[in-house]
């Protein structure tokens, strides 16, 4: 599990500014449980108490999304060993100490700001590109935000924003930094390599029941019968929803004529446009070519290009100037006239009007009636959702809710952690990860939290029995452990020959004597970086080239988990150039891991000045329930 949850911090750049891209603050351990602190409180910053309540919520979402990430189910042991407890108590303190630091320093933000920045999330527009009040509701009810939490917390996030911007934002790492930082990314290796074949480990005895006993002992875990359960699975899925939601004739067609403009191309105009520096020399222009005088002429006396005037054929809403515009799709073909726009006079010239174009009705009515169904059904599924949790809270069953309110219901049978029946079998689960996930969180007896789906729905899970996870005997066993032991057997032998071939090149063997004796080829890469993959190559053996200098002789495992033996043939060295691409999102993320490395320092100063005090005991109720003294 753990291995599952370090898999995102794989990039090589991410490996380097880990320490300086995530602001952690060491405060976990800070105190015991505080004698005058009361369960309600989990922490105090300052003066400032932190209530039980929200490390409880906000811990809740933080496994639940952890699990999400990892493909199944976090117990309570692997997120303490991941250390979630302490970075979800390290973010609510973090932002008390930013919250009291803003306090203190009289740091807002206006409504009126605070307005524009709920308004310009992209999550909280409509089908038409707006601001749509209704969605942003649905949105914050689906995630279980009530509106006047989320306008605080907006708030305070801009007005911890403006101190940390303030302080920390445009800062450059150092050039020394960059050209190292740009080094590891970019050199390259080339290597000469051979795979050692699986042949080359000779005939492997078959094990004795001695050798099985004693593999058997020492892996018993991993022959263990994981886990399984069954369980039952409504679903509320928008989707599903839409299709039985009726929209009439009517209000599809009041839709079209509402947003006739979303079905069509708008009227587009080829738009000429010369500036001039005043009034008096547009007017002067615009005479000369109502009297029949050539543009060319006016082009020639302005020092222009036909290109430089034009500005090709646009749609309204494509020209910057609102004035020109209004201008250039009033005007009549080829009438020119004076428009006194945003940076000066100028003379528009309309030379082509192609007419916009609206598709009928029965071409996007489909469409149309889809589009609305759908936006039912979004609205109405909190309204359904909030009548299944009532009546789950009343006492009915799920198979009940599900045959009232119309939801697909399954019965799932037993299924292990990692998707699978007892007999080895993928089992198709409902929902998939996130609804198996919390079957293996539920508790038998007892109602179960909505599951959101990635559909935008919801499902419930009721679990209904539990088959412990137990050791196998050797005798249920015997042909898998067989397996194993030989496998082992090979892979050893393998390594053996890996390496004894290794040291002959090192004494002089050439590898393409080596690859002869063994009847494989030589295999030569082309340059590559660390970063990979690289064809033919496992990761241990691209690990295994850049901890070589040129000429150097390494071991590794295969891509096809066997042995090779990689010769490194050559190094290329990278010039740092800063002006290249690279080198310049290279800078900018460097700089930003400055700034975050310097903001951890900063805030742990203000901690310090604060003074925090972390409520043991109340943190334990919650991370480990039943374990608290």
């Amino acid at each position: 599990m753990l291995n599952q949850l370090r898999r995102g911090a794989g990039n090589w750049l991410a490996k380097i500014l880990m320490g300086l891209l995530v602001v952690s603050f060491v405060i976990w351990g800070v105190a015991d449980a505080f004698r005058g602190m009361g369960m309600s409180t989990v922490a105090t910053v300052g003066g400032t108490e932190v209530p039980l309540t929200r490390f409880q919520r906000d811990y809740a979402r933080a496994m639940q999304a952890l699990s999400q990430n990892v493909g199944g189910p976090v117990s309570p042991a692997d997120a303490a060993a991941y250390g979630l407890p302490q970075q979800v108590l390290s973010q609510i303190v973090t932002e008390t100490v930013m919250n009291n630091t803003v306090d203190a320093l009289g740091v807002g933000v206006t409504d009126e700001e605070l307005l524009r920045q709920i308004q310009a999330d992209p999550n909280f527009k409509g089908a038409d590109g707006k601001f749509d009040p209704n969605r942003m509701r649905a949105i914050l009810a689906a995630n279980d935000l009530a509106e006047a939490d989320y306008v605080n917390a907006i708030r305070g996030l801009s007005e911890r924003r403006q101190i940390m911007e303030g302080l920390f934002s445009g800062i450059t790492a150092p050039e020394i930094m960059l050209k190292a930082l740009y080094t590891y990314g970019n050199e390259q290796r080339t290597v000469r390599y051979i795979d050692v074949p699986p042949q080359a480990a000779g005939k492997i005895a078959e094990p004795t029941d001695a050798d099985l006993k004693t593999y058997f002992d020492a892996h018993k875990a991993e022959f263990s019968a994981p886990e399984y359960r069954s369980f039952q699975v409504a679903t509320l899925d928008p989707v599903t929803l839409a299709a039985s939601t009726p929209v009439s004739e009517e209000d599809v067609k009041a839709d079209y004529e509402r947003n006739a403009a979303k079905y069509g191309t708008p009227e587009r105009r080829n738009v000429q446009q010369i500036p001039f520096p005043d009034r008096t020399s547009a007017d002067v222009a615009l005479a000369k070519l109502s009297a029949g005088n050539p543009l060319s002429d006016i082009l020639a006396e302005r020092k222009l290009s036909p290109a430089d005037i034009d500005l090709g054929l646009v749609a309204k809403t494509g020209l910057i100037d609102p004035k020109v515009a209004d201008a250039a799709f009033s005007a009549a073909p080829n009438q020119p006239i004076v428009v006194d726009g945003r940076f000066g006079p100028v003379i528009v010239i309309v030379t082509e009007i192609k007419p916009g174009e609206t598709k009928p009705l029965a071409e996007v009515e489909g469409d149309i009636k889809r589009q609305m169904a759908e936006d039912l059904a979004r609205r109405n599924l909190l309204n359904i959702y909030d009548q299944v949790e009532d009546a789950l809270s009343g006492g009915q069953s799920l198979k009940e809710i599900a045959d009232k309110f119309h939801l697909a219901f399954v019965e799932v049978g037993s299924v292990s952690l990692n998707g699978l029946s007892p007999q080895g079998d993928a089992v198709n689960v409902p929902g998939g990860q996130p609804v198996l996930a919390a079957a293996f969180q539920a508790d038998s007896g007892s109602d179960s939290d909505a599951v959101k789906l990635a559909s935008g729905g919801y499902a419930w899970v009721d679990l209904t029995q539990t088959t412990p996870a137990r050791d196998r005997t050797l005798d249920e066993v015997k042909a898998d452990v067989a397996s194993a032991w030989k496998a082992e057997k090979t892979q050893a032998a393998l390594t053996a020959k890996a390496a004894e071939i290794a040291e002959a090149v090192r004494k002089g063997q050439s590898l393409d004597d080596a690859a002869k004796a063994l009847d494989v080829d030589v295999m030569t890469t082309a340059p590559f970086k660390r970063s990979g993959p690289v064809p033919g190559l496992s990761a241990g053996a691209i690990a295994a080239a850049f901890r070589s200098a040129k000429g150097s002789v390494a071991t590794a495992a295969s891509a096809t988990g066997g042995q090779s033996v990689i010769v490194v043939s050559d190094v290329y060295d990278p010039d740092f150039d800063p002006t290249l691409p690279d080198s310049v999102t290279l800078a900018d993320q460097a700089g930003q891991s400055v700034g975050n490395a310097l903001l951890s320092e900063y805030v742990s100063s203000l901690e310090a000045s604060e003074g925090i005090k972390i409520n043991q005991a109340a943190v334990t109720q919650v991370v480990a329930p039943g374990q608290g003294s």
